[in-house]
């Protein structure tokens, strides 16, 4: 059974979502959800679709609240846009 714990501060609500289907560094399969948000930065999640694991990762670019432009390249690389 899954437990909850405390990771940071609760995000209340996101915008501009999106989700892709990609592998990992090590070639694991995960999901990548791209998320913006009013009172901070954008931050990224890769989750994995096996454990329901997840890794945030906040963006580091001032007020790059709004990831407007997302893609999915072939090689399996995310590009992220932001306002």
């Amino acid at each position: 059974m899954m437990k909850i714990k405390t990771i940071g501060t609760p995000v209340r609500s996101v915008n501009w979502v999106r989700l892709f289907p990609t592998q990992d560094a090590d070639g694991s399969d995960c999901l990548v959800a791209p998320m913006g948000q009013q009172a901070d930065n954008l931050f990224v999640l890769k989750i994995n679709p096996h454990t329901g694991g997840l890794k945030q990762f906040k963006a580091e670019v001032e007020e790059s609240h709004y990831p407007t432009a997302a893609t999915l390249s072939r090689d399996g690389r995310i590009y992220i846009g932001a306002a």
